[in-house]
């Protein structure tokens, strides 16, 4: 499998809009802590994560966009995982094939006048405490980061705010 930056496409992409409402509200879904996550670990799940972004797809395919499938592991962190009963294994494990549906997504429906573009962080998640802190130096370590990513976000936010100061 390959990664590259942004395709390069004079097209504009759209997004889902909304998975956890939309499942809650419209289809009627239990989600524990508001996390889609768990979904992918039954048949049922997994067909319910395809429809709902197969329905966003077709609409970014009719109007000529591109589209950006966004992962629904937003909750798939320890601080979450914890809460819902899910280990470090599991949780790596959900986050996997969260990703891995929407490379199947991608591998099924991306064209050249439909480009797509994965967007989601495995094993990343943010903390409650983020929500109430303005502090950019604090945001790192608002991060749960197993094996090791910790350093590497560490890096990113000193990065950003080096760009932020040279503004």
């Amino acid at each position: 499998m390959s990664h590259s930056v942004l395709p390069e496409h004079p097209v504009y992409f759209a997004t889902d809009g909304g998975l956890e409402t939309t499942l809650i509200f419209e289809n009627q879904i239990d989600l524990p802590l508001f996390a889609a996550f768990p979904l992918i670990e039954t048949q049922s799940g997994e067909e319910t994560l395809r429809a709902y972004f197969e329905t966003y797809i077709e609409i970014a395919k009719s109007a000529g966009w591109g589209f950006v499938l966004e992962s629904a592991t937003w909750r798939a962190s320890s601080d979450w995982g914890d809460q819902l009963g899910y280990n470090a294994d599991q949780l790596a494990d959900a986050n996997r094939r969260n990703i891995e549906l929407l490379q199947n997504l991608k591998a099924r429906h991306a064209t050249s006048r439909l480009p797509m573009i994965i967007s989601g962080c495995p094993e990343l998640g943010t903390r409650r405490r983020l929500m109430h802190s303005n502090a950019l130096a604090g945001i790192a370590s608002s991060f749960s980061c197993p094996r090791g990513q910790s350093a590497r976000i560490s890096h990113c936010w000193r990065i950003l705010a080096d760009k932020r100061r040279s503004i």
